[in-house]
């Protein structure tokens, strides 16, 4: 879908679009290991964005968010500690370990506000307010 922005660009080497097109997907389809790369993470990422939609739709829309923050640091953790035989070990930024610092408290506080407003909608559904503690009756 992006490929007409992608000559507009110049970044198809003065190529048109179907010429482009037909060149890349021989580059898929020529070889057997590459097309089966690609069809894998069609089909993975298809998967991740169902998983996505069914957390919406079972969790909220909030919750989804907050998961999906929580993806950052610990893909940092991974990247920057572990061995991968491919990728290796990734070098971070000191800013990227002050913005994992600021985001992991920030997802517990999330969890334990969360956690706080159910134990009160159990109590009493009136206690359960949108914005506690700013909007006590």
């Amino acid at each position: 879908m992006s490929v007409p922005l992608n000559q507009a660009m110049g970044q198809t080497h003065a190529e048109d679009i179907f010429s482009y097109v037909r060149n890349s997907f021989a580059c898929i389809f020529q070889d057997n290991q590459t097309g089966t790369f690609v069809a894998v993470y069609v089909v993975f990422n298809i998967l991740w964005n169902i998983s996505i939609l069914m957390s919406v739709k079972h969790s909220g829309a909030l919750a989804t968010f907050v998961a999906l923050k929580a993806i950052f640091p610990v893909s940092t953790l991974l990247f920057a500690y572990v061995d991968w035989p491919l990728l290796g070990k990734t070098s971070t930024h000191w800013l990227v370990w002050v913005s994992v610092l600021v985001m992991l408290p920030s997802i517990a506080v999330y969890q334990w506000a969360s956690d706080r407003q159910n134990k009160r909608q159990q109590q009493h559904p009136t206690l359960a307010t949108c914005c506690w503690p700013l909007c006590i009756h």
